[in-house]
């Protein structure tokens, strides 16, 4: 029987018939699979179940090896790839978010995504300032050393610089683009918290103190700097009576809020307040534990503040982009009346504009459009030549008649306090 009618055969073909597959499944399934918001990296990586998102495997079972402590992890893949001596986070089987029972993690450092959006961004000539996210989790449920996070960040900043130096010429029009924690392009914090901040920040409030010019300052908090509190002298080597700048200036008063709170040490969190300057609302004064720490977080260190400095003071205007940009942007001749508008952010050009999402409107068959003006203005009234995703120069299709527009740019500074 075995012979004549193998089972083997006849599961397979059910399962290859009548189940869908996983790229069909997953994108049904994903809220089923993955406890985390449904529209993060991760999320998006399951339900496309794409090789290139992070990786989110389920194991199933786990067989010791000869070596002690090592294991042969079965399982089901979801998305991304395993990859020899890749670096993974763990949850264990009864892990709960903000728990630490049954929970290691290792930091995943620069996934493979980011380094494909990285290596685009460059190609494209777009600047890039670094953010490293997620501080609360190293804090609250890795619970990680200062020493042991700055090594992770120092790591992190290495390999992105690695990247940048593969795809970037220094020689080229964008010039050196590496980013560097002492000079302020690069940020730390919590993107689920709403806090974060810059070298630059925790200079400006030690700057007065040490009688020292801002920029020595941010140079100092970053690297091979280490100051002995008694001698009030710095150093480039450590020793046993001194201790890393940016661990004793950044990270230490980070963590001593966070121990305080999460402690629920009442005494020493008013103190606390009081030195680092945060009052907190009326309505807030009722909350402790990770609530309270949202809420002093965000006042202490507002992660607006900080990513806006970020981008005024490292990434280039329109007005020097376009310049070295153009010929990435516009795919018509370099040097007709469209691509000078461009080049030059003139207002005074034909209007030139990226739409990148279109919203329908409560009127059939019309939108509103998002999107960036590179030259020339948006105007009530005004008529445009509309050029579809797949519009090629010199031919029509995906080219739309001119059509006057129904409304221009909508008012946005009495919403400027809001955004």
């Amino acid at each position: 029987m075995r012979s004549w009618l193998p089972a083997g055969e006849a599961l397979l073909q059910m399962i290859a018939i009548h189940l869908p597959s996983p790229v069909v499944a997953q994108k049904y399934r994903m809220e089923m699979l993955y406890e985390g918001p449904h529209d993060d990296e991760a999320a998006m990586g399951i339900k496309n179940c794409d090789p290139e998102a992070p990786l989110m495997m389920y194991v199933s079972k786990m067989v010791p090896t000869s070596d002690k402590g090592r294991f042969y992890a079965f399982g089901r893949v979801f998305s991304g790839k395993v990859v020899t001596g890749q670096k993974a986070r763990i949850m264990g089987p009864n892990f709960q978010p903000g728990k630490k029972e049954f929970t290691m993690f290792l930091y995943t450092g620069v996934c493979v995504q980011t380094e494909t959006v990285l290596r685009q961004a460059i190609a494209e000539r777009i600047k890039p300032i670094l953010f490293m996210n997620k501080m609360d989790r190293a804090l609250l449920e890795l619970q990680l050393e200062a020493e042991e996070l700055y090594q992770t960040f120092q790591r992190i900043v290495e390999n992105v610089n690695v990247i940048i130096a593969t795809y970037n010429d220094d020689g080229g029009p964008m010039g050196e683009v590496r980013v560097d924690p002492s000079k302020g392009s690069v940020g730390f914090g919590s993107g689920l918290h709403g806090w974060a901040f810059t070298l630059k920040q925790f200079s400006e409030m030690y700057a007065d103190k040490f009688k020292i010019d801002l920029v020595k300052l941010m140079n100092r908090l970053w690297g091979e700097n280490f100051f002995n509190a008694k001698t009030k002298k710095w150093a480039k080597q450590k020793d046993a009576d001194n201790k890393r700048s940016f661990c004793m200036y950044v990270l230490d008063p980070i963590y001593k809020v966070f121990d305080a709170i999460m402690n629920f040490r009442k005494e020493e969190i008013d103190g606390l307040l009081k030195k680092i300057g945060v009052t907190i609302k009326h309505e807030d004064s009722d909350k402790d534990g990770k609530a309270l720490l949202k809420v002093v977080m965000r006042s202490w260190l507002p992660a607006g503040e900080a990513l806006l400095q970020m981008i005024a003071i490292h990434l280039p205007s329109p007005v020097v982009a376009q310049k070295y940009r153009m010929e990435m942007l516009y795919e018509g001749p370099h040097d007709d009346e469209a691509a000078m508008g461009i080049k030059n952010c003139d207002p005074e050009a034909p209007l030139m504009m990226y739409v990148s999402k279109m919203v329908p409107t409560s009127d059939k068959g019309r939108f509103y459009a998002f999107g960036r003006v590179f030259s020339g203005k948006v105007v009530t009234g005004q008529k445009a030549r509309i050029m579809g995703p797949n519009f090629q120069p010199g031919k029509k299709e995906e080219t739309r008649k001119r059509k006057g527009l129904k409304e221009g740019l909508p008012d946005l500074t009495q919403y400027l306090d809001k955004l």
